[in-house]
């Protein structure tokens, strides 16, 4: 499998999970009633049902988490992007675990450590996860000349030796909540790694 199977991807499925409910709904009226008035009047009750069901889950679940994880995004993700275009040599590869904003706004090819678009991380995320992808270094055999990490602990690779590679800290963001998935805060950090003298980063202007 090539990609992270997320809610998001299901998005193309939800008329046709509407429909069966609705079918699903007439069903269960039939079985209750067998009249037919009757039978409106429940499927009726249970619609009315489900969308207060729905409107709850929403108002309690949903908004507070996307509302913060949007925030996070355009205050840490997008600044850090366009640090980026502004500081870096075009050839420059960012190694990212969220590709979207950085990848956007940076401009520069990016190494995807979710393993979504990048296929030769996707390779390893099937033997090994995220976490030691990053630990161990996995990902710098493809030379990425900067990382952006995500983690509760802030700075956590701040002069950190991996084999040949330092890593020195440039940027620092925290993001309240990821989702409705993760409601905990991480801390986003981009790092230039440094291998002896190579560097892909330009003078500030």
């Amino acid at each position: 499998m090539d990609f992270q199977l997320l809610s998001r991807y299901l998005v193309p499925t939800i008329p046709l999970v509407v429909l069966l409910g609705v079918f699903g709904f007439f069903g269960l009226a039939r079985l209750l009633s067998g009249r037919r008035s009757s039978q409106r009047i429940i499927a009726g009750i249970l619609v009315l049902l489900t969308i207060v069901q729905s409107v709850v889950f929403f108002k309690t679940v949903v908004v507070k988490p996307t509302l913060e994880l949007t925030d996070g995004i355009n205050k840490v993700l997008v600044p850090f992007g366009r640090w980026i275009d502004k500081n870096t040599n075009r050839e420059a590869v960012i190694a990212a675990p969220d590709i979207g904003a950085i990848g956007y706004f940076s401009h520069r090819r990016i190494l995807d450590l979710g393993g979504l678009v990048s296929r030769e991380i996707n390779t390893i995320r099937r033997r090994v996860d995220y976490e030691t992808i990053l630990d161990k270094g996995l990902y710098l055999r493809f030379n990425p000349d900067f990382l952006v990490d995500r983690s509760p602990k802030p700075e956590r690779f701040a002069d950190k030796k991996i084999g040949s590679s330092r890593f020195t800290p440039i940027l620092e963001g925290t993001i309240k909540s990821l989702g409705i998935r993760k409601q905990t805060p991480m801390v986003y950090v981009l790092y230039r790694i440094e291998r002896g003298t190579n560097s892909q980063i330009s003078p500030s202007p």
